[in-house]
């Protein structure tokens, strides 16, 4: 899997819709959401996917973790 798209819609803001490589890892999807939304996340935030219904590694890669386009994240 090259790249997944998906739509982020922090609190506050508009929806935007990106297109990330597969080989991200939860880590690095949240720094780079952070630098796009200029909000800080903290260290122990974590990611919950849907339809997969589960809370993701974040030290994973999205696409490792069963993460498709059209997937639902959800930052817990």
């Amino acid at each position: 899997m090259d790249s997944i798209f998906i739509t982020v819609k922090p609190a506050g803001q508009s929806a935007m819709d990106l297109k990330i490589p597969g080989y991200m890892t939860g880590e690095g999807f949240l720094a780079v959401l952070s630098s796009i939304t200029c909000q800080t996340f903290p260290a122990n935030t974590k990611i919950q996917a849907e339809p997969i219904g589960g809370i993701l590694d974040n030290a994973q890669t999205l696409a490792s973790e069963g993460v498709e386009a059209g997937a639902l994240l959800t930052l817990l």
